[in-house]
């Protein structure tokens, strides 16, 4: 069951290549299906390509009309919004007087029809673009900031939605006169908030080279910075024959921060006290999506990792709790290489570090999936999340050690800990397993809301915990519990699944695709991708072919997109386990012949394993069929939730002192509420 990231990565090239060259005949056609509409002598329906009106986005109005009688004298008027710009009108209108604009169309039979199409402009936003691009080396003292940050035009006042709205009249053989009205409503995004900050300061040898620029149209920020320093005292020349003694350990540290009104994302990194610094980072925001990276090494300091989502930061009133975090500290030296990608509610993360020192590090996907580490000592690990899943490869050694930050020396001299923990929302199912009084841990691990698979050996303590019960609603009756508690030297091999049905007994997928919500031509759709197999599946390649004419507007996991074709790539796909994806997209016609199709695939030893689904427009998810989807043969009680960790005072970087925190994680870890709203 080990992970092999080399393989892991092998497996993308064959499971995508095959995906994208499959094809499928995807009626577009226009014109609007007349089943509802027949009723009606004369009709028109007027439409968007989008249900939000994005401040870097046009917008496209569409008209259709069309007659079940004949009628003449058939004019169509069009009534824009306040304060739009039209980039493109085809037809061209007959005549245009303020913002209506009018189509005499002349004479309709019965069954003839047509359509108008209109691109509107976004209001005005500020047109500042910056760019800098830099490379300085030298010796002596530095000390730098900056901040990018994108503007609002503060003087055009944006509402909060459009309304357009057109009609339609004409005249039939016995000169009366018959009208209809159409109109539609399209939410303007809020103004997102987006800033940047960079700070470094330090004495020594100094080489970066250093790209940064914002696009503010496009909610664009990003930087771009390869460091390297190395600490020592330097002497500096004054007037009047002074000189200027400095010694000042390298400091590196950015933050960036986004902020729609509704969510806010932040990612930053802290290096400080370094007595050597060679790293290349990397911020790539785009409206609410930070990518950050970073890829080097660092000797004699602190480093410091942050990434936060909240409901707002304060914009939305007594609603400011944690929806994910991560925290993580290293003191000492240490080879790191990271990346976050904060992408809607389903962020992904990888890292591998290793060195010796000090390592505190606390990672939250949301209430429902954790994963841990803490202790001195001898560190390597290799982790990454995605998707509610871990993959997790660790090796500690623990030993005392003694670092210097300025001039505080800190001895360290707690036993590593270690822990992942799961829990599915959907039947409440729990599985909590953690090391403790750590002096050896090797672990190879994969863990999913209802699973945990692992392997390895330890010398300390280890405790797992996993309970269901015959009724979530009730839990006097449990139907199973596991736990067990080993205190020693272990070898281990352990695999416990909570989740779904295991219906074939070789690798097997199942896929279920249905209409979750509609906006007029703003489609949701809901993918579940479920391993009802024997085997674990790693990776498996999910890819989505859009209808001709279909625009893709968001989806819950970050995708990569190809023309129509959109691909979603699963890092692991436990036995019993189902990931949902959800995906948005505007749709040329309504129409059941309106097929999207889907496709997953994935490969275990010399087997391919593959899946299709597809769902009309008309394939909605009914509350009975959306609980089967979700159904499991396991339910389990959530019991526990834990809370953030607080740095204990033994961080406190202004004494010598010994810092051991061992009894500050049990603390953590006996801190239990029955409720994720309840995050600090």
């Amino acid at each position: 069951m080990r992970w092999d990231r080399t393989r892991y990565r092998a497996g993308l090239v064959f499971l995508v290549l095959p995906l994208l060259i499959f094809q499928h005949a995807i009626l577009s056609n226009p014109a609007l299906a007349l089943d509802d509409l027949d009723k009606d002598l004369i009709w028109i329906n007027k439409t968007s390509n989008a249900s939000s009106y994005e401040q870097d986005e046009d917008i496209l109005f569409t008209i259709y009309y069309g007659a079940n009688s004949s009628f003449r004298d058939v004019v169509v008027v069009d009534i824009l919004p306040q304060d739009v710009v039209v980039l493109d009108l085809s037809p061209p209108p007959s005549s245009s007087v303020g913002n209506n604009l009018t189509w005499a169309i002349g004479t309709l039979n019965a069954g003839d029809n047509g359509s108008i199409s209109l691109l509107i402009k976004h209001p005005e936003l500020t047109r500042l673009d910056f760019l800098e691009d830099s490379s300085v080396s030298g010796f002596g003292f530095v000390n730098t900031r900056k901040k990018i940050s994108n503007i609002k035009n503060s003087k055009i006042k944006k509402p909060d939605a459009f309304t357009n709205l057109a009609t339609i009249s004409a005249r039939d053989v016995e000169n009366k006169l018959h009208e209809a009205s159409s109109s539609i409503t399209v939410e303007v995004a809020p103004f997102l908030d987006i800033t940047l900050k960079s700070q470094e300061h330090g004495s020594g040898s100094y080489r970066e080279d250093q790209l940064s620029s914002l696009n503010n149209s496009r909610s664009n920020v990003k930087l771009s910075k390869d460091l390297s320093v190395r600490h020592e005292p330097v002497s500096l020349s004054l007037p009047g024959q002074k000189i200027l003694q400095i010694s000042s350990l390298w400091s590196d540290r950015n933050d960036a921060l986004t902020d729609d009104g509704t969510a806010a994302n932040s990612v930053g990194d802290d290096y400080s006290y370094m007595e050597s610094m060679d790293k290349e980072t990397s911020y790539d925001i785009t409206k609410t999506d930070i990518a950050y990276s970073v890829d080097g090494n660092f000797s004699g300091g602190i480093a410091q990792f942050s990434y936060d989502k909240r409901s707002s930061l304060g914009k939305v009133p007594a609603s400011q709790s944690d929806v994910a975090y991560i925290s993580e500290s290293y003191h000492g030296d240490y080879n790191l290489t990271r990346s976050m990608n904060a992408y809607g509610d389903s962020p992904t993360y990888e890292k591998e570090a290793s060195g010796i020192g000090f390592v505190s590090s606390q990672k939250v996907v949301d209430c429902g999936l954790r994963s841990s580490e803490q202790g001195s000592g001898s560190y390597k690990s290799v982790e990454s999340i995605q998707a509610n899943t871990i993959l997790k490869n660790i090796s500690l050694v623990h030993e005392p050690v003694e670092e210097m930050a300025a001039n505080s020396r800190i001895k360290y001299s707690s036993k590593w800990g270690e822990t992942m923990y799961a829990r599915n929302k959907e039947t409440g199912s729990e599985i909590l397993n953690r090391f403790s009084s750590l002096d050896q841990l090797r672990k190879d691990a994969i863990m999913s809301s209802s699973y945990l698979s692992m392997t390895g050996s330890f010398n300390g303590t280890n405790y797992l915990k996993a309970r269901a019960f015959e009724d979530i609603d009730n839990s006097s009756k449990e139907a199973l519990k596991v736990e067990q508690l080993f205190r020693g030297d272990y070898n281990f091999d352990t695999t416990i699944a909570l989740g779904g049905a295991i219906k074939y007994a070789y690798p097997h997928i199942n896929l279920t695709k249905k209409v979750l919500a509609r906006n007029d031509y703003i489609i949701t759709y809901r993918i579940w991708v479920n391993n009802d197999g024997s085997q674990v599946l790693a990776p498996v390649a999910v890819v989505d072919l859009l209808p001709a004419g279909s625009s893709f507007i968001s989806s819950s996991l970050k995708p990569i997109r190809q023309g129509r074709i959109i691909t979603w790539t699963l890092q692991t796909l436990p036995p019993g386990e189902t990931i949902d994806i959800d995906l948005k997209v505007s749709l040329p016609d309504l129409s059941p012949s309106t097929i999207n199709r889907v496709q997953a695939a994935s490969r275990y030893q010399n087997r391919t394993v593959l899946a299709e689904a597809s769902a009309s427009p008309d394939d909605t998810i009914e509350a009975e069929a959306k609980k089967e989807a979700n159904d499991t043969e396991l339910r389990l009680l959530e019991e526990t939730v834990y809370g953030l960790w607080e740095t204990p005072s033994c961080f406190g970087l202004n004494s010598s002192f010994n810092c051991t925190c061992e009894r500050y994680i049990d603390e953590f870890y006996n801190n239990l509420t029955e409720d994720c709203g309840l995050l600090p």
